[in-house]
């Protein structure tokens, strides 16, 4: 499922993808007012081990913050984020332990 937020100047989409063939990563593509396409092979958001799933991606008047439902300890989910900025650098490529705590953290 997709998830898309407008700054005022772009929106940004993002989703999870099984590209890599071995688990799921979450992307995402910056598309301009007119819904041109400004990343055509998406921006990779996280590739952390065991698979990423279910993101979601907000606007905060600086950055872009995309969470998601990752399971990189192998046992149970977390939630993890990163910010990416307006131009498209993702800003905190090993991602940010939003909700790691015990037992499974989902969106």
């Amino acid at each position: 499922s997709p998830s898309i937020v407008w700054n005022g100047t772009n929106f940004f989409v993002v989703w999870q993808d099984l590209r890599s063939e071995s688990t799921e990563d979450v992307y995402g593509a910056r598309l301009d007012a007119s819904g041109n396409l400004l990343d055509p092979a998406g921006i990779l958001l996280s590739t952390a081990p065991d698979g990423q799933y279910v993101p979601s991606v907000a606007w905060n008047g600086s950055n872009f913050l995309v969470v998601w439902e990752d399971f990189r300890n192998g046992s149970d989910y977390d939630i993890y984020g990163t910010r990416v900025s307006p131009s498209g650098t993702v800003l905190d490529p090993l991602g940010i332990p939003v909700s790691p705590a015990a037992g499974d953290q989902r969106l």
